[in-house]
This record gives C-alpha cells, structure tokens and sequence, in this order.
C-alpha cells in the first residue's frame, strides 16, 4: 500500500537551524513519497530553514486550549495512563517521586491530541491512507497513544535514537516509554544498540522493533589531498556533553605540530573557560573555533581539504551524523565506545576509547596517525560508509518499509 501523506512529528524542524539538521537529508525523500506532509515542530524558533514546496508547517500548540475545564477533562485519561504505565515501570519508587510531573506531562500529551483530533476532522485527513511520523520516542508518541484511541486505523511509526534509554535518564526511567512505544505499529532504531535496549527493557514490544540507520548524502571523494599541518576536525555543539574540554587536554600532551577545527556554537562559562584553556596550550598547538557554519560549507571543506582524523568524545550518543558525512570522504574516525558509536566507528575501521579515556593515551593514539599517514586507506574508509550509511540506499529502503 502506498500512502498519500505523511504527518511528520518533529522536536522543531524545520525551525532550528541548529539542531535536527540531519532530518534536511531524509526531507527530500520524504518529499518524494508522499504528495503532502505535514510537519509539526514541538518547539517553534525565530529562525527557519528552507523546506520542500508540499511540506506544510502546522503550530499545534498554539492551537491548543489549556483552560481549566480542558485539564479537569483531561485528568482521569491521564491517571489511567499513569497507572498503566506504572504497572511496566522498572524503578516504581522513582516513578512515584515524579508522579506530579508525569501527570503533567500526560494532561499536556491528552490536550495536545484533542486539538491534532480536532484538526484530522477539520483538514478532512484519511487517516486509512495517512502516515504518522515521529522522529523521535517523545512528546509526540505520547500524544499519539490518545490519538490512536480515536483513530485507530491511522498508522503510526516512530524512530529511536538514545531518547529512549533508561541508562542516560536523570530519574532512571524515561517518561512514559511504554505508552509511547504501544502507540506505535513499528519502532526504526537508528541504532542496533537502541534496538537492544528497547527489546531488554520492554520484551513487550520486541517484534515492533527494527533498525533503520540515518544516512547522509554523497558529496563525492577526491584521493591525493594534502596539507602542512596534521589536522584534526570536530563538529558539535560547545557544551559538556560533548566533551569538547577534553580535546584540549588531549593536545596538552601532543609533542608534534598540529591544527584543531572545530565547527560549531557555544556560549556562557564554558565556553569561556574552554578559550582560555586553549590560550593555555603550547606553540604547536593550532586551534581554530569556527562557530557555527553552514553544513553545506563544512562538507564542501571536507571535500576539498585533507583531514587528518575526525574526533567525536561525546558521553551521549545516538549513532552521530557528523561520523557519517567525515566518513563518507574517507576520514579517519575516531570516537567514545558509547551507544551506536562503534556501529560507525569499529565499522570503518577506526578508533573507540573508553568513555573514562586518558588524554594522554588518546595523544599517543593520535601520533599513531600522524607517523602512519601513508597506510590509511580512505578509499576503503568511503567505501564501507557506501555500505551502511549512504543516504540514497538508507532512505529508499525506509521509505519503501513504512509504506507497506
């Protein structure tokens, strides 16, 4: 069966121009195989990025009614849905402690699916040839489990990244995990590992689970590049997570000449304390912050500039993008064995640390690189992103899934 639309739940694409950039590449397919598709971004930003002419941004919560009498409605849907969800839970004490909040949470979810109701009739919306999509186990998948009370013929999908998992939640649990992933017909991982974690934490639902890796777009692969300087290149967001603190340690302890790029924005104290460190390092040590740039711009740098090695430290990971398009022109890898890191990182035959890694092992393992340029094979590392990872491949054959 080929579906005619596709509602495609976002956090806030295409709004952002700082996050969710790798949903540009799965757009235009999206574009292709539906004659229209909806989006509608949880959060809605200032800025906006372009998007395919038969998308239609829809603002359900500025649609949304949350008077009084609609949350006194909403209430015992949302204490049902709680109760049930305790029954799965697996930290019950933690559970009870943020039982406010989960109420909140689910009075919010039932509002916000009586106004997306409201608009399936308006928009006179066939949900029996209607896709429902949401890019990640959150809010939406939550809205959509009372949704689905309605209209239960409407089909409903989600992806996977690390939302989902247990390990990496503050409370120990994630909101409403059952309850989202019961909403949904099939669950894509982006990820093996998100696969497992789900299938361990929720046999329940173990045969909704498949893996759908993202993929990124081919910008094409020049052999020979060569610069003076090795070079190494990180792109993230400057934040703690990301670990970017620690690229500095590492380079305190590299003994040879060496440049550091890195792309992306970052404010406030840690930023400020991570320039200072920088200021801190020794004369062999170059170090560019770029800021944010254009991704355009940053995959046509790498097309046309040799990298030495690309670094991704992060202690929370889905299965990063950023390793995909390095990889893709042939760019040594090398990141944190974390989640679905090493299905990129190990599969390129690149270099995994330990997440407690030593700065100065790393420098050591970066030295390695350095003296034993001439023996990377690039071409091989391109060749294995073709495999797994191209977005032309990953992208029809997940088209092709949800529409059958």
């Amino acid at each position: 069966m080929n579906f005619k639309q596709c509602i495609f739940f976002t956090d806030s694409y295409p709004y952002d121009i700082y996050f969710e950039q790798f949903i540009e590449n799965e757009a235009s397919y999206l574009s292709k195989a539906f004659d229209k598709v909806y989006v509608f971004p949880a959060n809605i930003k200032d800025t906006q990025r372009e998007y395919p002419s038969n998308f239609e941004i829809v603002d359900l919560n500025k649609l949304s009614n949350f008077s009084k009498i609609n949350i006194l409605k909403a209430i015992p849907f949302a204490l049902i849905t709680i109760l049930v969800e305790l029954y799965y839970a697996k930290h019950k004490i933690i559970y009870f402690k943020c039982f406010l909040k989960k109420l909140k949470s689910s009075i919010n979810a039932k509002i916000t699916s009586k106004t997306l109701n409201l608009w399936l009739n308006k928009n006179s919306i066939n949900t029996k040839n209607t896709i429902a999509y949401s890019y990640w186990i959150l809010h939406w998948m939550h809205v959509l489990h009372y949704t689905k009370k309605q209209f239960p013929n409407l089909k409903t999908i989600s992806r996977a990244h690390t939302e989902m998992n247990e390990e990496i939640n503050d409370y120990g649990y994630v909101d409403f995990n059952f309850t989202k992933y019961s909403a949904a017909n099939q669950i894509y991982c982006i990820s093996e590992n998100a696969a497992s974690c789900i299938k361990r934490d929720y046999p329940i639902v173990k045969d909704r689970i498949k893996v759908a890796y993202l993929g990124t777009i081919d910008k094409g692969f020049k052999e020979n590049l060569q610069n003076n300087v090795f070079t190494i290149f990180t792109c993230s967001t400057i934040k703690p997570n990301k670990q970017i603190h620690k690229i500095v340690e590492i380079l305190s302890h590299v003994d040879f000449e060496i440049k550091w790029i890195h792309c992306g924005s970052g404010e406030g104290d840690y930023l400020d304390k991570l320039i200072k460190s920088i200021n801190l390092l020794n004369k062999n040590v170059t170090v560019e912050l770029r800021g944010y740039i254009k991704n355009e711009l940053i995959l046509d740098y790498y097309l046309n500039h040799k990298i030495d090695l690309f670094l991704n430290i992060s202690i929370t990971e889905g299965l990063p993008v950023s390793l995909m398009e390095a990889a893709s022109f042939g760019i040594p890898l090398l990141g944190t064995n974390i989640f679905g890191t090493p299905e990129i990182v190990g599969y390129t035959k690149g270099v995994l640390i330990d997440l407690e890694f030593s700065p100065k092992e790393v420098a050591l393992l970066i030295k390695k690189y350095y003296l034993s340029d001439s023996k990377i094979d690039r071409k091989e590392i391109r060749e294995l992103w073709n495999k797994r990872f191209n977005a032309e491949k990953n992208y029809t054959s997940f088209i092709n899934q949800i529409n059958n």
